[in-house]
């Protein structure tokens, strides 16, 4: 039954081969499935009334031309729906229900299909249906990846393809990092490593190697280990060699300058975050000549501008930690505004956690000096609440992250009473993220909760219990460690 199916999806993927203008239209052709993967126990039985069985046969024909060809109108995938209802043919369904949620990017017709393809049995259809769907969230940053990509992988394992389970892992830990699990961004990270070996990425999951080991690199700082850190960065500087374009440039000095940053070495650091920036600028330069008079720059012009700008990000935003280590104030505000500006412009959600990180550091900047700034929406506190009021409801590090921002502004401005809340729900949520993070949260806590007027004396009491706890669970040499040390001695 499944051969004879792909032979009519091959049929009309035949008919619409003139439709065919680029590698986009041909990566439409995958869901349509492997004829290697076809067993009777992945794929539903087609029915065996000869009149019923040519009608579904020839509704997979009309959708897998639906699919390639560029008139995919509501109204042809209408037509080919009344046909399926009357073959009566629930599979059938959902194949139509998977194409016009990939076509018309319908959140309800994923769901549909997954739900007929449970219903019907159809283990081949679920597979295709969950992946399909974690590769629609990531494309739209939906805040369920993480819960549909564990549900995809159960039902790609049930029909054995470890590709689809790769490409589910790659999204999953693309969407850990940009929510700032970074633990559970780099197990995703080798676990997809491990199965590329067997079965090649290809289409939109395949890009150079060094793209996965620049994330492995952020990773394992934010996880504080520096040793493994180095040799993914001394992988990185390998492959991509000493004429790098200048975003993948930006990109690895900003790395190599963290290093250099953790080993105490500022003035080394704060030269790479230099030239790091420099590298960025070179790369908006050759941006704005692709633009050219048109003024519309190539996909590939704008994704290189993208990595250049998240490489100046960074290299701004540690340049700025590497200042104040040597208490130069002034510079240090002044590189974490550009962050914050230069996150702002990249667009809504776009570098999220540089953006609430260096609001936070401005805070406890501003609680310093006592500096404060007229325009209410320039503030630390007007900041954080705006980052917060976007990224509410995801249940994140990230989350944690914006919390803690707003809670240092809360304290900068002497309101500690209203840190204490944001800061118990800060503590949970970064308690998967980095670990830095999550002791910054218990410590102003403790300070937040010792120093408020009303009752946060529990609160405090059992934020120094946490400060004793949680500081054996880090390695005596890494800055965190050092950190809660030095605050629980207090």
């Amino acid at each position: 039954a499944c051969l004879v199916r792909r032979a009519a999806e091959l049929e009309g993927v035949s008919g619409a081969l003139p439709e065919l203008k680029s590698l986009d239209d041909v990566f439409a052709l995958e869901p349509l499935g492997s004829v290697a993967a076809c067993t009777p126990s992945t794929v539903a039985a087609l029915p065996e009334e000869a009149d019923k069985r040519k009608l579904v046969l020839d509704v997979y024909r009309d959708i897998a031309a639906a699919r390639v060809t560029r008139f995919r109108t509501s109204e042809v995938l209408d037509a080919i729906a009344k046909r399926a209802d009357a073959s009566g043919h629930a599979p059938a369904g959902g194949e139509l229900a998977l194409a016009r949620a990939e076509i018309e990017s319908k959140t309800s017709s994923y769901e549909e299909a997954i739900a007929i393809a449970q219903a019907s049995r159809d283990d081949d259809l679920a597979a295709r249906a969950w992946r399909a769907r974690v590769r629609s969230d990531a494309k739209r940053g939906d805040s369920d990846l993480a819960a549909h990509a564990t549900l995809a992988i159960g039902a790609i394992e049930r029909v054995g393809r470890p590709e689809w389970k790769a490409d589910v892992l790659d999204w999953r830990a693309r969407d850990d990092f940009d929510e700032a699990r970074f633990r559970a961004a780099h197990e995703a990270l080798d676990q997809a490593k491990r199965l590329r070996a067997i079965v090649p990425a290809r289409g939109e999951t395949k890009r150079p190697p060094f793209e996965d080991d620049l994330l492995r690199v952020v990773c394992l700082l934010e996880e504080e280990r520096y040793d493994d850190a180095k040799a993914a960065l001394y992988r990185v500087q390998q492959s991509v060699g000493e004429n790098a374009e200048p975003h993948v440039r930006a990109r690895v000095l900003a790395l190599e300058g963290r290093l250099a940053f953790v080993n105490g070495n500022i003035d080394e650091a704060l030269a790479l975050f230099a030239r790091a920036q420099e590298a960025a600028l070179e790369q908006q330069k050759l941006y704005v000549a692709d633009k050219g008079d048109a003024g519309v720059a190539s996909a590939a012009a704008n994704a290189r501008r993208h990595a250049a700008r998240h490489g100046f990000i960074e290299a701004s935003f540690w340049a700025g930690r590497a200042q104040l280590a040597q208490n130069r104030l002034d510079l240090a505000e002044k590189s974490f505004e550009t962050v914050v500006v230069e996150a702002r412009s990249a667009g809504v959600n776009i570098e999220p956690l540089p953006e609430v990180r260096a609001i936070a550091e401005l805070a406890r900047i501003q609680r310093a000096t006592g500096k404060r700034n007229a325009d209410p929406k320039k503030t630390p506190l007007g900041r954080a609440t705006r980052s917060v009021t976007f990224l509410e409801g995801r249940n994140s590090p990230l989350v944690g992250e914006a919390l803690l921002a707003q809670a240092e502004a809360f304290v900068a401005a002497g309101k500690l009473s209203q840190a204490v809340p944001l800061l118990l729900r800060a503590e949970k949520l970064t308690a998967e993220g980095a670990p830095e993070t999550h002791a910054d949260c218990i410590i102003l806590l403790h300070r937040a909760a010792k120093g408020a007027q009303d009752d946060a004396a529990v609160a405090a009491s059992e934020s120094a219990a946490r400060l004793a706890s949680v500081s054996a669970l880090f390695g005596p040499e890494t800055p965190t460690r050092r950190k809660l040390s030095a605050e629980f001695q207090k």
